[in-house]
């Protein structure tokens, strides 16, 4: 009987580094994904506001929850 293995799985195993000394630091894989969230939200961000024809940021954070919430 074959085991077949979770997408989960799957991705762990494609996603997961092999460190020089070997250990795996969850903290840094926190910032990590801190770090490229903002960059993410940051880029959704300025698509948003070119498509929509706005390009001032200060004027919208009162009107749309989206821009305060990226500012």
């Amino acid at each position: 009987m074959t085991h077949r293995r979770s997408l989960g799985d799957w991705l762990a195993d494609r996603l997961s580094r092999v460190t020089s000394s070997g250990e795996f630091i969850p903290e840094i894989d926190g910032l990590r994904f801190i770090a490229i969230l903002a960059v993410v939200t940051l880029h959704v961000m300025a698509v948003y506001l070119i498509h929509t024809g706005r390009t001032v940021w200060p004027r919208l954070e009162d009107r749309s929850p989206l821009v305060l919430f990226a500012s």
